[in-house]
């Protein structure tokens, strides 16, 4: 074995300096390295997972502080408990009794703001003498009526068709809407179990058949955390043991495998400490962050094993070896790292706030990530060497293998031109598919379709009103919604909504207007003068109407509201849907100072989503840019900078262009693989460009140097991607439709990354050469003088 003096071995400036600590003290850097994932770690210690979607996505601007000042005025649209009751005999009194049961004892809770339901809600009835009067159409409190009569006169009122009952009379709903303050999982989830447990009991408790199943926003944000939270568990011993299994079949060394799981826990922890000192929770995009840190972590340690084994193949001693190899692989994992971390960073300055702490914390986290492989893996590799990865012999090390091959086969002249030419093609006609690629996203999704929650939002939306509140505010000066025409415009307008978009009758001021002039006069109409509209808006403010008056209207009639449903069609459907609506209530009101918006959850987070896939896929591009501009200043090349566009935006383009063929729809949250994708391509890439510099500096041409430094680290991209890959798809065993999504398209990056970067890359490199005198001073100055580097 060789030995080095400390100025062979120690290079000059930073990197090499902090690799030399390490690897010189590298008991006291592990101290160092327990002592920070002990500190952040009880930082993270309060970190949740959280999925209010609306704040999540809303939009810095107008929309958004609309949705504030309405939430304000009017409470919270998303704040429904809901339960789907299917009973075997809906005209048993026993189930009215049930319902009306159900619905005093929740509305008696602090939490509820108001429960309805058939049994509690009331509705317009007529007597034998032609008077009106209002009742429940179930339950004790209801008129003797038939069954039949019931259900025609619950589905024909204002509160009652579609919403707390299905037009057939078989399904029923009830609604305990929770006070506004209930807006974060914590609260959620107490009140949410009560009422959960105090329905499964009443039902029981009953004897008679009834099924039920939960549903609305609520419902779903608890059953799409469980579910998070079951995933993390079942898939987390998955992933961790086939990467153990994989890092076992290329080292063949347990102590191996063990290290490098120990450096991702690192990265995991740290960075959720970073979140928890923000004050922050994980959300449906952040929680996919220790995939990203797996990719990041999982890669450099590979590369480090395999330069390891290269440096003791060629006679260094094991602590020598480590010293070599880190210091080679740090410097080029540093710039990986600060690229990555750049285009991350670059999601501060979105529109949506959920990609500003993606952003900052993904930064943070590569950055964790490089130093935790930087300091742990070296130190160990110090300490251990030869027992966490296998010894190779020198011929072994030296000889060609088939990415050598592949390398000489791909850089000769004409068929690299060729290459290059057929890569450009394919990526215009790529792109020019990838850009009819869909995005969409639905509530809906956030669950899959055999969740109990998932057949309850079924009822509502095909059955029912659906599960999407649709929310108009309406603002004008005071006692401008006092007046008949506008108040007649106001029911027209939930008229519409009706006849053209199928909706429930929707509730306004107009409306209820309407159904109480109905009910004393018996014409279904808004009054013609003002003084009629006063005495019949003071008579229903004496009467049991006056709660829900005071719900469509403020104190001076300045700003009212109208409430309908519509069923889950997604982001594109609901934006949509607002334009159509807007447009439509523009021309009602036309003439008027009335201002019209659809606002409330849906919209805003909707809205949220679209743009979140525009940013997503412009963030991708911001990033590649930043990674080209950095690489051409740091190895001080145009060349190379140009030879890492191409293999870096064919796997992107590549995926949204099949899924386009397949006219298949992308949901934007795991659109986020395509920034891992990125990242993983990145970091091939630049380790390829570090090796042929270093194999150019030892002289011959560069085609000889390019095949030499493929020869040499296409084990280490192979071996990586594979265990990364072989990490993603042990997403698709997810119970989660969105985890599954991104396993598919993590893994399908993570492998044409891998394939560009074996035959693009060369083939590029080979077109744009460069001359051993055209050194990096900047780059090659922290390399140390080595008998590999004399070979």
């Amino acid at each position: 074995m060789t030995s080095l003096d400390a100025h062979q071995v120690g290079g000059r400036g930073p990197i090499a300096r902090f690799v030399a600590a390490v690897t010189s003290y590298p008991k006291h850097a592990l101290l160092l390295v327990l002592l920070f994932t002990v500190g952040l770690g009880y930082c993270a210690r309060n970190v949740r997972i959280d999925n209010n979607f609306a704040q999540l996505f809303s939009v810095d601007g107008a929309e958004a502080e609309l949705r504030e000042s309405y939430r304000k005025q009017f409470g919270a649209d998303d704040g429904l408990l809901l339960v789907v009751l299917s009973p075997e005999h809906p005209e048993d009194p026993k189930f009215g009794e049930l319902l009306a049961e159900i619905s005093e004892r929740e509305g008696q809770k602090p939490e509820m703001r108001r429960v309805d339901s058939a049994a509690a809600t009331p509705v317009i009835w007529s007597d034998e003498y032609g008077s009106t009067f209002l009742a429940p159409a179930f339950g004790p409190k209801a008129p003797e009526r038939g069954f039949e009569e019931r259900v025609k006169t619950l589905d024909a009122s204002l509160i009652g068709g579609g919403r707390l009952m299905s037009h057939d009379g078989k399904h029923f709903v009830i609604a305990a809407e929770l006070r506004p303050e209930i807006d974060s999982y914590e609260k959620l989830v107490g009140p949410a179990d009560l009422f959960r447990e105090d329905v499964d009991r009443a039902i029981q408790d009953s004897g008679i058949q009834v099924a039920h199943s939960y549903a609305g926003i609520p419902f779903t944000r608890l059953g799409a955390i469980a579910s998070m939270q079951g995933d993390l568990l079942k898939l987390a011993p998955l992933t961790t043991a086939a990467l153990a299994l994989l890092l076992f079949g290329f080292f063949r060394r347990v102590l191996g495998v063990v290290v490098a799981q120990l450096t991702i826990g690192v990265a995991i922890v740290a960075t959720a400490g970073v979140i928890g000192l923000c004050g922050d929770d994980l959300n449906q995009i952040t929680i996919i962050y220790p995939v990203l840190l797996m990719v990041v972590t999982v890669a450099s340690a590979v590369h480090l094993y395999h330069r390891f084994q290269h440096e003791r193949a060629l006679g260094l001693e094991q602590h020598d070896a480590a010293r070599v190899a880190s210091l080679h692989v740090t410097q080029a994992g540093l710039l990986t790292s600060v690229t990555t971390a750049i285009g991350f960073a670059s999601l501060a300055i979105a529109d949506v706030k959920v990609l500003h702490g993606f952003g900052a914390y993904l930064a943070a986290g590569v950055m964790l990530s490089f130093l935790a492989v930087s300091t742990v893996v070296p130190a160990c590799l110090s300490l251990f060497g030869d027992r966490m990865v296998r010894p190779r012999l020198v011929k072994e090390d030296r000889a060609l293998t088939w990415l050598g091959s592949l390398t000489q086969w791909v850089s000769a002249p004409r068929r690299a031109r060729w290459l290059t030419a057929l890569g450009g093609l394919a990526f215009l006609g790529l792109s020019a598919l990838s850009s009819r690629a869909v995005y969409d996203y639905r509530l809906s999704d956030n669950l899959n379709p055999e969740h109990p929650i998932s057949r309850g939002n079924g009822i509502l939306d095909e059955r029912m009103a659906g599960i999407v509140p649709v929310e108009l505010s309406l603002r004008g000066a005071p006692g401008d919604f006092e007046k008949p025409e506008n108040l007649a415009r106001l029911a027209a307008l939930g008229h519409d909504l009706e006849r053209k978009y199928d909706m429930p009758k929707a509730i306004s001021l107009g409306a209820a207007l309407e159904e109480l002039n109905y009910r004393a006069t018996g014409e279904r109409e808004i009054p013609k003068t003002e003084a009629e509209v006063s005495q019949l808006l003071r008579y229903a403010q004496a009467s049991d109407a006056g709660d829900l008056l005071r719900e469509l209207g403020n104190a001076d009639y300045s700003h009212v509201r109208l409430r309908t449903n519509t069923h889950d069609g997604g982001a594109r459907y609901v934006v949509q849907l607002q334009a159509e609506i807007e447009s439509l209530a523009a021309t009602r009101f036309a003439g008027t100072n009335v201002e019209v918006a659809m606002t409330g959850e849906a919209p805003v987070a909707y809205h949220g989503m679209n743009e979140l896939s525009r940013e997503l896929m412009e963030s991708v591009l911001g990033a590649l840019l930043a990674v080209v501009v950095v690489i051409g200043l740091v190895f001080r090349s145009w060349r190379i900078a140009l030879a890492s566009i191409l293999p870096n935006l064919i796997p992107t383009v590549c995926v949204l262009a099949a899924y386009s063929l397949s006219g298949a729809v992308i949901d934007p949250l795991p659109g986020v693989a395509f920034c891992i994708g990125l990242g993983m391509s990145v970091d091939d890439t630049v380790h390829v460009f570090a090796r042929y510099r270093e194999e150019l500096s030892k002289g011959g041409s560069s085609r000889d140097a390019l095949v030499r430094a493929m020869n040499g680290l296409g084990g280490a991209l192979v071996t990586s991607s594979v265990v990364l890959g072989v990490g993603f798809l042990a997403l698709t065993l997810s119970s989660f439709d969105m985890n599954r999504m991104l396993g598919v398209l993590g893994a399908s990056l993570i492998g044409l990354a891998l394939v560009c970067d074996l035959i693009f890359t060369p083939a590029l490199l080979s077109l744009l050469p460069l001359s051993k005198a055209k050194k990096t001073a900047r780059f090659d100055a922290e390399l140390p003088s080595t008998p590999a580097a004399a070979e």
